[in-house]
């Protein structure tokens, strides 16, 4: 079965669990994957690269960053390591994919996390309005279901909030990017590495 970077797995695939390493902030971490999850054998380039120029971000970061959101989580990355990094966040980790979510609940027992998983197409509607929230998007399931999921973002993010989205530039990040500015007044790109470019979104255009 061919790796897609957003789905559902087949119910009759058998698990594979393995783990895999990662360092970033001078941090280790170790996390459980699975066959039928994005990128199983190790953390995403892009999620690397988003996650690098975040944490740079908050780290020098002034107001209040409470409730946070990691769409399409895989098996947690993004939520696992900025919730060790920055222990006062609470962090809501969404996936289509029952697989990977049993894998973010997994990761973040091994660390003593408090990260709600839900599986769900998108932002599920919980009456959560949230400070921070950061996308790798499905690229390969087309325009319309991962800009579908930057509106989803923008509607359910507090006035000052804040979204992080990485996306390459053979990909199609300019064409996000403008379309990115019909949603916030501010859009920028903060990190070009390896040909990704890392964008941050603030200051949402209310529909």
């Amino acid at each position: 079965m061919a790796q897609s970077h957003y789905f559902k797995p087949s119910q009759d695939l058998e698990h594979q669990v393995r783990k895999i390493k990662y360092t970033i902030a001078q941090q280790d971490f170790e996390f459980y994957t699975d066959r039928g999850v994005f990128s199983r054998n190790k953390v995403d380039y892009g999620t690397d690269v988003m996650l690098k120029a975040v944490i740079k971000e908050l780290k020098n970061y002034e107001g209040d960053v409470d409730n946070c959101l990691d769409l399409g989580c895989g098996y947690g990355v993004v939520s696992i390591v900025l919730n060790r990094l920055f222990p006062d966040q609470r962090w809501h980790a969404v996936d289509i994919n029952p697989r990977a979510i049993e894998l973010v609940k997994r990761n973040a027992r091994k660390y003593k996390l408090n990260i709600m998983a839900t599986e769900f197409d998108g932002v599920p509607d919980l009456g959560i309005n949230y400070d921070l929230a950061l996308l790798n998007p499905p690229i390969r399931t087309g325009k319309n279901v991962y800009y579908r999921m930057f509106r989803e973002v923008a509607d359910n993010l507090v006035e000052r909030g804040v979204f992080y989205t990485v996306i390459q530039k053979k990909q199609g990040s300019a064409s996000a990017f403008k379309y990115l500015q019909e949603l916030f007044l501010n859009v920028s790109i903060i990190d070009k590495s390896g040909g990704y470019h890392t964008i941050r979104c603030s200051e949402k255009i209310c529909s």
